[in-house]
């Protein structure tokens, strides 16, 4: 049934050509693996009175690679070859335990983290085929809110809990494309995409001095996406 739907071209039966009509539901379940963004800056200071010195660490560093990715909302038809998108999106990744993060009198600091946790909203466009089925290509811009992200800090003799970053609504922009297969009733397909987010304010309380900034997230999600 797709192949000729796609195949007769301008030639498509009216039930196909109500596919690109009206409201539809989309739903996205992906995996959304960190590729860029520093987690932590190189920093120099104090904790509890005791010199330390912190390393640079990314993301992927610090927080789990593979990260699940959870968007729901609509596509509202606004001509025959484009939709405007309004999604919300939750998601979150697991935050590694024992990194090295850096040193203090030259004994090795490891860290556990608490995880990278946030929901937001995005809207966007997306182009299509005049049927709403094969490729397509979309980009959208939002926000997201970020959970306070916490450290537990440990040496040979000693236990700290810092926070890294406070909680904070941080700028979203994602673009991508994919493929949907299936009728106007219930389309399945695919999609991968590349995503930033903006960097979560930095705790006043950190007892470091940033050497170079750090906090915003490059991710590519993968996943499978449902419209009916």
């Amino acid at each position: 049934m797709t192949a000729v739907m796609l195949g007769l071209g301008g030639a498509v039966t009216p039930a196909a050509a109500q596919v690109n009509q009206g409201i539809h539901v989309v739903v996205k379940i992906s995996a959304d693996p960190s590729v860029g963004g520093t987690a932590i800056g190189a920093a120099t200071g104090t904790i509890n009175g005791v010199p330390v010195t912190l390393n640079e660490a990314s993301w992927s560093d610090t927080h789990a690679k593979q990260s699940p990715l959870f968007e729901g909302g609509i596509a509202i038809a606004a001509g025959r070859a484009m939709d405007i998108l309004a999604l919300f999106n939750y998601g979150h990744a697991g935050g590694n335990a024992n990194v090295i993060v850096g040193s203090v009198g030259g004994t090795p600091i490891n860290a556990n983290f608490d995880d990278y946790n946030f929901f937001g909203a995005e809207a966007g466009i997306r182009l299509r085929r005049s049927s709403g089925l094969g490729p397509y290509a979309m980009v959208a811009g939002g926000f997201r809110r970020i959970s306070a992200i916490d450290a537990r800090l440990f040496t040979t003799s000693a236990v700290t809990e810092v926070t890294g970053y406070e909680a904070s609504v941080v700028p979203t922009f994602a673009f991508g494309g994919g493929v949907l297969f299936g009728d106007r009733n219930l389309s399945l397909g695919l999609e991968i995409g590349v995503r930033y987010a903006g960097a979560p304010k930095a705790a006043s309380n950190l007892g470091v001095t940033p050497v170079s900034g750090a906090g915003s997230r490059w991710s590519l999600p993968v996943g499978i996406v449902f419209m009916f």
